[in-house]
């Protein structure tokens, strides 16, 4: 309820376009992009230290105290079931300890998000089209903001991606159906009332996470740059899903030996058309990242869950302990 009060009042913040002034005020203005970049009171060495450093050098200092306490939890959660399970990282997918990895990806997608909005408030100094204005609060709310949700061009591409991504891993020979085991979560099974509740709570804060991050890199920084290198928005869009499919067949190698190559048969194509769609919806919603961002945590949680109701006991945050789940 919090979530939807506060996403009430969020717009979206349309890119500035090359035809005329910004279709809405620009959240620094690129002026103050401009004063900021003046400003700055770090040298650029420490740009890539730790997440949140550039925001708290330059125009974001809030959201740079924001993200450095993000990745700061995520550091103490990997440690911590680092500890608590030892040889878990090592595992990997392919040994059953995914979830010891699920915090040390947070880390990484943190890292990416400081990076590209560090990018990108320096291609709004530099009065540049095409270049995201949302606010980091505005992306984190926007997969709950009605704003958002509401829209036609968001709904139903939304609605219509998760349908056959659930569809689409039935085909290929996912478990269909509801299992009545308790969730591994962590390495633990708590009854089902728990775990779900710990399971959907790390679901959103994951992939809240991987949605921000892929987009403001895929499309914010990727899309919208080779739109103006090459002065089409369908060229831009075009060759920015072919590299965001292609980004994705290096997933391959976290899986088992014997799943990577129907992965990348079948997985990466279906993947980059999850891309290209994404990515067709942020050029007509004017190049914000709220609707991109909202497609893609909804993706997630529902293909991912659906997953995770067939077989509680092998999910993306299940650690094997004692050699069985």
């Amino acid at each position: 309820m919090a979530s939807l009060l506060a996403g009430c009042g969020v717009p979206i913040r349309q890119a500035r376009l090359p035809a005329g002034p910004s279709l809405a005020p620009p959240p620094p203005s690129a002026e103050e992009a401009r004063v900021a970049a003046a400003g700055w009171s770090c040298p650029e060495w420490v740009v890539p230290l730790f997440p949140g450093v550039p925001q708290a050098c330059g125009a974001r200092p809030g959201e740079g105290v924001a993200l450095a306490a993000v990745a700061g939890f995520d550091i103490a959660a990997g440690v911590a079931l680092a500890v608590r399970y030892p040889g878990a990282l090592a595992a990997g997918l392919d040994g059953g300890g995914a979830g010891a990895l699920v915090p040390w990806i947070g880390l990484q997608d943190v890292w990416g998000y400081s990076l590209a909005r560090h990018a990108m408030d320096g291609q709004l100094a530099a009065g540049l089209p095409y270049v995201p204005q949302d606010r980091l609060g505005e992306l984190v709310f926007a997969p709950f903001n009605p704003r958002v949700l509401v829209r036609p061009a968001v709904v139903v591409p939304t609605l219509a991606l998760a349908a056959a991504g659930v569809a689409y891993g039935v085909a290929l020979g996912d478990p269909t159906g509801f299992s009545a085991a308790r969730p591994n979560v962590f390495g633990a099974s708590p009854p089902p009332g728990v775990g779900w509740t710990v399971y959907g709570a790390s679901a959103v804060v994951l992939f809240e996470h991987v949605a921000i991050a892929e987009e403001a890199i895929f499309r914010g920084l990727l899309q919208s740059g080779l739109v103006r290198g090459t002065r089409s928005e369908v060229g831009g869009w075009a060759l920015g899903t072919v590299v965001f499919g292609a980004s994705h067949s290096l997933n391959a190698l976290l899986l088992p030996p014997d799943e990577r190559a129907q992965y990348l048969v079948y997985g990466v194509p279906f993947i980059t058309a999850v891309g290209g769609v994404i990515g067709g919806v942020y050029a007509v919603e004017g190049y914000s990242l709220a609707p991109p961002v909202a497609m893609h945590f909804w993706y997630d949680v529902v293909v991912s869950g659906a997953a995770a109701v067939a077989v509680p006991g092998d999910t993306l945050f299940s650690i094997r302990t004692g050699g069985a789940f």
